[in-house]
């Protein structure tokens, strides 16, 4: 194991929640619970136009279903409706990264401190990540709202780190945003490992570059990483 990586921090969508294939199965559900097809709402028009509006979760999904209400011409369900469907039930569709569970397991095995750094709505994001069953693998879970910092801000990476008890440059932080991910933890003097998605595929600075979390595995405990 590397003896200058004493703890680890994870950014959470797209990193260890695989939101692409949550939200998918989220809308799905929505769509027959909501009955839509009886509207002669398609299920793939749906799901496209949802996704399209998000941009990847960039944008609150108040404005997502106004626009949605205003396309499809929806009638009978209110923008706040549909949102509390979003908040309530989006956890009960939540699927892994693959290799997190993994990953995770191994780390915990090891005794290194282990924590989230994600930007979000509280406790939305904490109930996505106790549906994975992961809340008590994790020694801090820092949401944007929650704390009022966001990333890149070098505040929350540094908070999350003295949360560990670990200093930032023994730090590790894994995440797939160039920016807001990579950017803001080197500012915090934190290690870095950028996981390649189709929507950031480069990143100029990551002290590590990967397009799986068993890479992160490699990285920390060296190129026989099989073990469990």
């Amino acid at each position: 194991m590397s003896d200058c990586i004493k703890g680890v921090l994870f950014d959470l969508d797209q990193t260890l929640l695989n939101r692409d294939e949550s939200l998918i199965r989220f809308l799905s559900w929505q769509y027959s619970a909501l009955s839509l097809s009886a509207e002669g709402i398609s299920e793939h028009a749906y799901q496209k136009e949802f996704i399209n509006e998000d941009k990847n979760g960039s944008v609150w999904k108040d404005k997502v279903y106004s626009k949605l209400i205003s396309v499809f011409n929806i009638e009978g369900y209110s923008q706040d409706f549909l949102l509390r469907q979003y908040i309530e039930r989006f956890r009960d569709h939540c699927v892994e990264v693959n290799g997190a569970s993994k990953l995770i397991n191994k780390l915990r095995h090891a005794a290194l401190p282990m924590g989230i750094v994600t930007n979000g709505k509280s406790p939305f994001q904490e109930k996505n990540i106790e549906s994975l069953g992961w809340n008590n693998d994790f020694k801090v879970i820092l949401v944007s709202e929650n704390v009022g910092l966001r990333k890149p801000s070098t505040e929350i990476f540094l908070l999350a780190c003295q949360g560990l008890g670990v200093s930032p440059s023994q730090t590790l932080f894994v995440g797939d945003n160039p920016k807001s991910d990579i950017m803001g933890a080197k500012d915090a003097g934190l290690q870095t490992f950028f996981l390649k998605t189709k929507y950031h595929n480069h990143c100029d600075g990551a002290d590590f570059t990967g397009t799986d979390l068993n890479l992160v595995s490699q990285v920390i405990f060296g190129f026989d990483s099989t073990t469990n």
